[in-house]
């Protein structure tokens, strides 16, 4: 221990998880999700590149480990996975450990980090220019899909970025429209599609701020996917 946790830190210890219980409630369908992106806004402002000492960090993971409240697993988890500097590296140290105590099939923490792709779709109009690339995943945290719209009136530009319902939802909730068009596809497919749609984004400097927001999570995800 750094001897950074004087009653004070504990004190902001316990705001931090007030205010991740406040963002992640009990009865949230998705809680994973919320709590990566209550993570990725600290990540870009509290917990910014030199915000804080690594020391902070070093304690942070020690006492998120440690602690008996139910949401201090996730919290850390996401936290790990949201704060990526390197002065953060003590954060991942306290999330692996903690793994390594409790097991692998522990789902205490959601499952955040170690979702599982479980299919994937487009869904378009075949008359329109515009299409949706949705990828599934499971998680203890609840199962829920990312993806993008894929906008071939603007050079393949990706948009409307977003982390959202299950996979099987938004399928439905297409294929009960006449007009649209829902097709399955590999997992690397939906990979490929997406990452070149992302690449024609940033290329473009694009700048909506919910897609900026949202950009961490699905790049994440992306990852889980096999190459495509």
């Amino acid at each position: 221990m750094s001897g950074l946790l004087d009653p004070t830190v504990d004190h902001m210890v316990t705001a931090l998880l007030d205010t991740a219980i406040t963002s992640a409630p009990p009865d949230h369908p998705a809680r994973g999700v919320s709590f990566e992106l209550w993570a990725a806004e600290l990540a870009a402002s509290s917990f910014a590149d030199e915000a804080m000492p690594r020391a902070f960090y070093v304690d942070l993971g020690d006492r998120l480990a440690a602690s008996a409240r139910p949401e201090a697993p996730p919290a850390l988890a996401a936290l790990a996975l949201a704060v990526e500097h390197r002065d953060a590296t003590p954060l991942r140290r306290a999330r692996d450990a903690w793994l390594a105590r409790v097991g692998d099939g522990a789902d205490a923490d959601l499952g955040i980090g170690r979702e599982v792709p479980s299919g994937a779709v487009t869904i378009g109009h075949p008359d329109e220019a515009q299409t949706s690339v949705v990828v599934g995943l499971e998680a203890a945290g609840g199962a829920h899909s990312f993806g993008l719209l894929v906008d071939d009136a603007l050079d393949g530009l990706g948009r409307d970025l977003f982390v959202g319902p299950p996979l099987e939802v938004i399928a439905a909730d297409a294929a009960d429209d006449p007009e649209l068009v829902v097709t399955p596809i590999a997992l690397d497919e939906a990979r490929r599609r997406i990452e070149d749609a992302l690449a024609v984004t940033l290329a473009e400097d694009w700048d909506d701020p919910q897609d900026l927001r949202t950009l961490p999570l699905v790049t994440r995800r992306l990852g889980l996917l096999p190459p495509g």
